[in-house]
């Protein structure tokens, strides 16, 4: 006979697992991990590595980003970092950071400090306790057209 865990104990299990959901979605809707446009098994293993690279990126600043975010008394809600203006971002600002040797330092400080501000300045709410339900639309497309990649 199986036993049956404790409500609570499922409840915090779920909490722990909802970070690594959070991840995938990231990864296959922000950096569209499964669009893939190597042919051979070098590339491919390249492609996931370098995507997952930078997701590790985005979720390591989005951590930082999100500590020193002041907690004013005076804001309706606590804020938070808002991860796809970080990705689009992150990319923009990609090859600045990482790939460009002749650039010297001063001027990569410059481009990551421009970044950042960009960043604080379109921070979103955590909003907790919404009791509105969602309302879902019905489609006849199977495929929606107006959805574009934003990597």
């Amino acid at each position: 006979m199986k036993e049956e865990s404790p409500y609570e104990e499922m409840k915090d299990l779920y909490y722990k697992r909802w970070n690594i959901e959070k991840t995938f979605n990231i990864l296959k809707n922000r950096l569209h991990i499964e669009n893939i446009t190597s042919r051979t098994k070098n590339g491919i293993e390249q492609e996931i590595q370098a995507t997952t690279f930078i997701c590790n990126i985005i979720e390591d600043m989005a951590q930082e980003i999100n500590k020193k975010i002041s907690r004013d008394k005076e804001n309706k809600y606590a804020y938070k970092t808002n991860i796809n203006l970080l990705a689009g971002a992150l990319k923009t600002y990609f090859l600045y950071f990482f790939c460009h040797k002749i650039i010297d330092v001063k001027l990569k400080e410059t481009y990551y400090k421009a970044m950042l501000k960009f960043i604080r300045q379109n921070l979103v709410p955590i909003k907790t306790g919404l009791k509105n339900p969602r309302i879902k639309k019905v489609s006849r497309n199977k495929y929606k057209t107006n959805i574009r990649k934003n990597m």
